[in-house]
C-alpha cells in the first residue's frame, strides 16, 4: 500500500483517517484496478464466477479488431486462458510449479 500514489508520506493523523484510507484502497485493490496476474480482471470479478465471460468477450474484440485491421493486427492475438493459480508474494515452490502448467 505504501507505494500506491497518495499514500500518505507524512502518516495519518487519526485511526479514523488511517481506516478511511485502507476501506478506499481496498476498495479500489479488489473491484477497480486490473492485475495483470489473473488476465487484467479484478479480484472480485474473478470471485464472482465473471472470469470466462470476461475472457470469452476480449477474444470476441480482439478477433475482430484481427479482421477489420489485419495489417496492424498481424500476430495472433494475446492468450487469455487464465491462470489456474496466483500469488501476492509467489514462493520459490509455488514458482516451480507454475512452469509445471
Amino acid at each position: 500500500m505504501k507505494y500506491r500514489p497518495g499514500y500518505p508520506k507524512d502518516g495519518f493523523t487519526s485511526i479514523e483517517e488511517a481506516r478511511e484510507w485502507v476501506s478506499t484502497f481496498v476498495n479500489w485493490y479488489n473491484n477497480e484496478h486490473y492485475h495483470s496476474g489473473i488476465k487484467f480482471m479484478t479480484p472480485n470479478s474473478r470471485h464472482n464466477g465473471e472470469t470466462e465471460k470476461i475472457l470469452e468477450n476480449r477474444i470476441k474484440v480482439y478477433e475482430a479488431a484481427r479482421k477489420l485491421n489485419p495489417a496492424r493486427f498481424n500476430k495472433d492475438i494475446r492468450n487469455w486462458t487464465p491462470p489456474e493459480m496466483v500469488a501476492l508474494n509467489p514462493t520459490d515452490e509455488f514458482k516451480d510449479n507454475l512452469k509445471i502448467i
